[in-house]
């Protein structure tokens, strides 16, 4: 199934919904805009689509025109905007116009969605530039009991029949949450009918402040918006302010763009609940993703009996899901740490050079007095290198009584292999006859060992040596050995 524009997320702060009450200046605005373009949908639009922020000149250009709120969209009542002027617009856009061009992007993706629905209710299209100020077109935004793109109340998001569990959020879902916003809005515009700034402060705070707001006014005999607080006046300026930057600003149209990129995802129906953590390691996404594309998910679990808002994956998480379903609907957290403690000793193993299990009998040996790395390793058939690695030895130096772990070949039921746990014996073995009578004598030098001896005559082992003079490892400066030819 492909993705259609309904279905899509948006995670993007703007930067009024948070400073309008305050802002005085260029610099409060600069301010304001720190973390707007940082969300997992901008970042991939952008990764995807370099060029759409190629300006040759940014900012795109300004059409300069009446700014005394009234022309051509809603009248807010404001004789002019008193916090904002186009001179400052034009500096802070000098100064963030890369953020502005992100904003820009999602409205091109949301906006013919709110048109559609506004125009069918046959509302005001400016209404739609409550989500950018309340939200910044933000899906997951959350801020005390509001979330989603409309930046809803609790109780008004249940009023209109939207989900709200410790799993689900519908005010986070585009499509059903600009239903219910809109609905709201119309109710507001039936009570205070040809009264904008009224509806719009009452979406953005409630009908008892409207009211209260009202009271004041006929008591001391002034406007609606000559009472309003600094903090309310400043909401109305804000919306009035991103009216003119949208209606004003000459961008290219990111909605195609927007609708290919998401079309390499896919709704994904589950049968029976899964966890973000199981999907998170099994699937082929990352945990941004998944969470970015699914703000409506606010749990730790995707119900499986939930249809109204599909989940969103990439189509290799898809194929995945087709192909191997049953490992997500029965991963446990029990089971992921059991597999990651053998995954984590394979690789231990591995950089060790231990062989596969199975293919190699553990042996314990105590290292006894004279004993060198050499002699060991001939003992057990195994190399001195082996044994340096699989005991984390840096050289060749040894002590009595150090334990040493040795790999050596898995023993057959014939040739039993006696772990060396409380024993310093190697495996039994048959003492070596000369191959001949003929001998040369080796007198033994300090530092020597069987095993160096044993090097400087090409065929002979140290356990030739022990058997050809009736001794043992332990030899001394001065002694004598017969080495046979």
């Amino acid at each position: 199934m492909r993705l259609t524009v309904v279905c899509l997320v948006l995670v993007l702060n703007w930067p009024f919904a948070l400073c309008a009450q305050d802002v005085q200046n260029l610099d409060f605005l600069e301010k304001c805009t720190d973390s707007s373009v940082n969300q997992w949908l901008s970042t991939a639009f952008k990764k995807r689509f370099p060029s759409y922020f190629d300006y040759d000149q940014c900012p795109p250009a300004f059409q300069h025109a009446q700014t005394d709120g009234s022309s051509q969209g809603l009248d807010l009542e404001l004789a002019r905007p008193l916090l904002y002027s186009d001179h400052l617009l034009d500096l802070w856009l000098n100064a963030d116009c890369d953020k502005f061009i992100h904003i820009r992007a999602l409205a091109d993706l949301y906006f013919p969605l709110f048109d559609k629905k506004l125009n069918a209710l046959g509302m005001h299209r400016d209404y739609k530039y409550l989500a950018v100020v309340l939200s910044g077109l933000d899906a997951s935004y959350v801020k005390g009991s509001r979330s989603g793109l409309w930046h809803l109340e609790y109780v008004v998001a249940r009023k209109y029949k939207l989900q709200i569990t410790d799993q689900i959020d519908e005010r986070n879902a585009a499509d059903i949450s600009t239903d219910a916003a809109l609905t709201h809005l119309l109710f507001l515009e039936k009570m205070y009918p040809q009264e904008p700034a009224k509806v719009i402060l009452a979406f953005m705070g409630s009908v008892s402040l409207v009211e209260d707001y009202v009271a004041s006014a006929k008591s001391e005999g002034k406007s609606f918006v000559d009472v309003l607080s600094a903090k309310d006046r400043a909401r109305l300026e804000a919306f009035y302010t991103t009216s003119r930057l949208f209606e004003s600003l000459e961008t290219k149209n990111a909605l195609f763009d927007y609708i290919a990129m998401l079309n390499e995802y896919e709704n994904q129906v589950f049968t029976s609940t899964v966890s973000f953590k199981a999907m998170e390691q099994l699937l082929p996404s990352t945990s941004g993703e998944l969470h970015g594309l699914n703000p409506v998910y606010v749990g730790n679990e995707i119900p499986g009996m939930y249809r109204d808002v599909p989940f969103i994956v990439n189509t290799a998480s898809a194929k995945w899901i087709t192909a191997h379903g049953d490992s997500l609907y029965n991963w446990t957290e029990k089971q992921h740490e059991a597999d990651l403690a053998r995954r984590n000793k394979d690789v231990q193993r591995m950089e060790h050079g231990v062989p596969a299990p199975g293919t190699y009998d553990e042996i314990h040996y105590t290292v006894r007095q004279g004993d060198v790395l050499g002699v060991i390793a001939e003992k057990f058939g195994v190399g001195v290198s082996e044994i340096r690695s699989w005991n984390g030895l840096k050289g060749d130096m040894i002590y009595a009584g150090q334990d040493l772990v040795i790999y050596g070949k898995k023993a057959t039921d014939k040739e039993p292999v006696v772990e060396q746990r409380t024993e310093n014996k190697p495996p039994e073995r048959k003492p070596s006859a000369p191959k001949s009578e003929e001998y040369s004598e080796y007198t033994v030098k300090s530092g020597d060992s069987l095993w160096l001896i044993a090097r400087k005559f090409p065929g002979v082992s140290a356990e030739n040596i022990m058997d050809w003079n009736n001794c043992d490892e332990n030899i001394r400066p001065g002694q004598i050995l017969k080495i046979y030819k």
